[in-house]
């Protein structure tokens, strides 16, 4: 085979394992070989989380494949640690136990791979290391084709879906979203006189937190790893998946440089055991040394979050108990403003309801099938909410501050008080709509306003909202 991409690799493996060839078969349990990974940098044995991705597993034993960009800091170079979460069901949050390496990657391609090396028992609260013999079984992906012609791949047209963790979607479970193929891109590589195609775009929605997870065609085989990276334009939105016929080639080249013993791909199921002793030798830090419980410690709220801020604990609360989450890049932004659709996610979280995405949707002209449909119309059924005079939620309209306490206090089930005739806030007139929930909140002590004026009519913030749902659920 014809090399033509630099690699860069951080060790170098051996597998110990001759793999027997087993037949490939298309993987119905496709979301259980979908990884989520978050990446910390270390800061002097403190552990920040850094953001994350996706990623896919494709061997027996663990190896993920994923973009290169999920893995980096701000200089385009590997963080330190990896944890990575397993898909267990698709109505739960991915479950966290394991820490991985990186073992090889190419920035040109913005690809990776990584290995599980550390696993954390729950029942003892310890970290170990995962055995050289260990046997525990991954769920692989199923490969679409295993040669690099541009005629194994969909056609313009093609179903295609993107599983993964998208952070924009506000949601912690595994995501599904499809769509289908609408173009490519191509690469002509001289020497070998043979154009190979390096991506596809789709119109499937591919947010951030999805890069390296994975794209799959309408037989649920893996065609490729979805990208971050889209364009809106006036033909909306379009996102690009790295080709499966690239990455055989890049994983063939790191077999001919001895980084792999064979590809994964060429046995869909085969068994890729490392040789875990002389991966840790060849320059992966030893975890063993490492104060791994660090990674539940105060430093890993947010980045634009320190213990000093008014809603530091409100917010560590809400984010311990799976109510609320940041951004890919680490932050919150307490101060940002929030929208209909996230202020019902939270608010519906934070009233510990189990919903199925099948029961709730469609309860509203603009509410159809999107990642906030269940939320919606799950609230819309138990009369949290109203619809607009013309009959949308607008779930994309900022709540303001009025709004919200009345979402807050409605889906928490608190009984108002009288209003009486003395104001709560000058600017909080007694018969305006919302003053029964402004006086409730304030005689229960929910809200942070402590002057004259609460400004029923600002935007409300993150931050705020936070707030106001940890002291009334506390």
């Amino acid at each position: 085979m014809k090399k033509f991409f630099q690699i860069f690799v951080i060790i170098v493996l051996t597998f110990n394992l001759i793999p027997q060839i087993t037949q490939a078969a298309v993987n119905n349990d496709m979301l259980y070989s979908i990884v989520q990974i978050n990446s910390y940098k270390d800061y002097n044995g403190e552990f920040l989380w850094m953001g994350g991705g996706s990623g896919s597993i494709i061997s027996e034993d663990g190896v993920i494949l994923t973009n290169y960009h999920v893995l980096t800091d701000e200089d385009w170079n590997p963080l330190d640690y990896f944890e990575i979460c397993y898909t267990y069901s698709e109505f739960e949050p991915p479950y966290c136990d394991e820490f991985a390496a990186v073992i090889a990657y190419d920035p040109d391609l913005d690809l990776a791979l990584l290995y599980p090396f550390y696993r954390y028992d729950y029942e003892s609260e310890e970290y170990f290391e995962r055995p050289e013999d260990d046997d525990s079984y991954y769920p692989p992906v199923t490969f679409s084709t295993v040669s690099y012609a541009k005629e194994d791949l969909p056609s313009i047209r093609d179903e295609v879906s993107i599983v993964g963790y998208p952070g924009a979607s506000l949601t912690y479970n595994v995501t599904v979203t499809n769509g289908k193929i609408t173009g490519y891109e191509t690469y002509y590589y001289e020497e070998a006189d043979e154009t190979f195609v390096y991506s596809m775009e789709t119109d499937a929605i591919i947010n951030s937190g999805n890069s390296g997870g994975a794209a799959f065609d309408e037989n649920d085989r893996f065609i490729g790893i979805p990208s971050a990276g889209s364009t809106m334009g006036e033909g909306g939105q379009y996102g690009y998946i790295i080709a499966v016929t690239i990455i055989n080639e890049w994983l063939d080249m790191l077999v001919d440089d001895g980084i792999l013993s064979f590809n994964p791909n060429e046995y869909v199921y085969g068994d890729t055991q490392m040789a875990i002793e002389d991966a840790l030798s060849s320059g992966i830090d030893d975890l063993s040394n490492t104060d791994l419980s660090n990674f539940e410690g105060e430093q890993n709220l947010f980045l634009d979050m320190t213990e000093e801020h008014p809603n530091y604990d409100a917010v560590r609360y809400l984010k311990d108990n799976k109510i609320i989450s940041g951004y890919m890049d680490g932050t919150f932004l307490p101060a940002g403003e929030i929208t209909r659709a996230e202020l019902m996610k939270i608010l519906t979280l934070a009233n510990g309801a189990d919903i199925s995405p099948e029961d709730y949707n469609n309860c509203f002209p603009d509410v159809t099938d999107d990642w906030y449909a269940k939320y919606v119309c799950y609230a819309k059924e138990q009369g949290w909410v109203e619809g607009y005079p013309d009959g949308n939620f607008k779930p994309g309209n900022n709540v303001v501050k009025a709004e919200a306490i009345k979402m807050v206090l409605n889906t928490q089930g608190v009984i108002l008080d009288p209003v009486g005739d003395v104001k709560p806030y000058n600017d909080v007139d007694l018969g305006e709509w919302f003053s029964p929930y402004v006086v409730t909140a304030k005689n229960l002590g929910i809200l942070e306003e402590d002057g004259i004026l609460y400004k029923p009519g600002e935007n409300a913030t993150r931050g705020g909202v936070s707030e106001n749902i940890y002291r009334v659920i506390k």
